[in-house]
């Protein structure tokens, strides 16, 4: 599972793109908004005391301990806090914790974060290359940390409550404005809304989909405030900003496969599009009370107008024991999870995905091998047709499995490996195996299909 630790790193490149055409925009129409005017230097935390939110100048005293930092950073410091409040609409409760790095120091602390809360990568590898999303030579594990080395801009710590930046000089540019406000909106609606502990739950009981839909709300809220930000500098400033982001090395990123790509801007991208869409209803308030009935699926930040009345359909996992396998995770692959598979090997097949009405799946490992046996629901009769279509499509085109036996709705494909694809009205069964000779009992889990 890309992504699943506890903190929320800010993979920035496209979100980036998101905030320079709001401001393109915002040139050519009136703004709406009423708000006021985001590495290296020693390693510090820093604890400020806001004054309520005003828009006049606010006095922050800052805490003992802090004399290392060079006084236009701690200015900047005390200034955001109340700027970030005010924007929001929400006041800090406690003090947050802000943590200033070097760029090294930052890539080295995301690294070990990595390093310590991905477990089984080496489950996911294997996945992916049964899937064909990676070729037979990928290393996950080396990617992922040296995408996240090279590109996380700042994050948020939900355990420690500590949101980390960086800063190039002895004051922050408007970049790193732009990043310290985002992470100071993580720690303020954490401090207030308590998201945390939520979100962290959802990995704990593997509703992964259900993840990546709140960290689309979490993500698209900082990002809204981020853009407010932006758009009240002046226009040096701005194209200081806008200079400095599109100035960022993205080599790592732009190498890796598409649909990696696709799933880590996602909450930015598309998160950002839902909460806008609640915002335009009555505010940060719609904003507010989606933290209390969070998305409980991708399709929903896919589709924000359904946000409400599209709830996922519930099934049961596909049961089973496969000797010498263990259960790795038992889970929902979610619209988004088939999306990104179509997007890559396909090109496509948005229609195919359009449908989704919920599903489960449960991966199997034992060694380099892997087991994976999904259960789909559509939105209707013509919605498990066409998925069941365009993975047929996929199995050859992504795993490369030819010669298929077709029975009525039912297609297998036999070969280095075993696919096994068939749809009964609305419901689909999907079976991938890096074994073919393990395939055709998982198969048999399914009567009727």
């Amino acid at each position: 599972m890309i992504g699943a630790t506890g903190t929320l790193p800010e993979v920035r490149s496209r979100l980036l793109l998101v905030i320079a055409f709001a401001l393109f925009a915002s040139a050519c129409t009136p703004s709406s908004s009423t708000t006021t005017s985001a590495a290296p230097s020693p390693t510090t935390t820093i604890s400020v005391e806001p004054e309520p939110t005003t828009t006049s100048t606010t006095e922050t005293t800052l805490p003992p301990g802090t004399e290392e930092l060079p006084e236009g950073l701690r200015e900047e410091i005390s200034r955001l806090i109340p700027v970030t409040e005010e924007l929001r609409g929400l006041q800090f409760s406690a003090d947050p914790n802000v943590v200033v790095l070097t760029t090294e120091e930052l890539s080295e602390r995301v690294i070990a974060d990595v390093e310590e809360n991905y477990e089984d990568p080496e489950v996911d590898e294997a996945l992916y290359k049964l899937l064909g999303l990676v070729p037979a030579d990928f290393d996950l594990i080396s990617t992922i940390l040296s995408l996240y080395g090279s590109t996380v801009a700042g994050f948020y710590d939900g355990e420690t409550k500590e949101l980390v930046v960086t800063a190039s000089r002895d004051e922050f540019s408007p970049y790193e404005e732009a990043t310290l406000v985002h992470e100071l909106t993580h720690a303020l609606t954490d401090d207030v809304l308590k998201f945390n502990g939520p979100f962290e739950q959802l990995f704990d009981q593997e509703r992964y989909d259900e993840a990546v839909a709140f960290q689309a709300l979490i993500e698209g809220d900082a990002s809204l405030v981020e853009l407010l930000y932006v758009q009240q500098l002046d226009a040096e400033a701005q194209q200081e900003f806008l200079e400095e982001a599109f100035g960022a090395d993205t080599t790592v990123f732009d190498q890796v496969p598409p649909f990696m790509q696709a799933s880590l801007i996602f909450p930015y991208d598309q998160g950002f599009t839902f909460v806008e869409n609640l915002h335009s209803d009555s505010g940060f308030a719609s904003v507010d009370a989606a933290y209390a009935a969070p998305p409980e699926s991708s399709e929903q930040i896919l589709w924000p107008d359904d946000y409400e009345v599209d709830l996922p359909i519930e099934l049961e996992a596909p049961d089973g024991e496969l000797a010498g396998y263990e259960v790795n995770e038992t889970s929902t692959w979610g619209e988004l999870g088939f999306r990104l598979m179509f997007d890559q090997v396909l090109g496509g097949a948005d229609l195919a995905a359009e449908g989704w009405g919920g599903d489960t799946y449960r991966l199997y490992a034992s060694g380099s091998n892997v087991v994976f046996a999904l259960l789909y629901r559509g939105d209707g009769e013509s919605d498990g047709a066409e998925l069941a279509g365009a993975l047929n499509e996929y199995v050859v085109a992504g795993m490369g499995l030819s010669d298929p036996v077709v029975e009525g709705n039912a297609t297998t494909y036999s070969g280095d490996r075993f696919a096994f694809v068939s749809s009964v009205g609305d419901q689909v069964v999907f079976v991938a195996a890096s074994d073919p000779n393990v395939g055709p009992e998982v198969k048999g889990w399914f009567p009727g299909f």
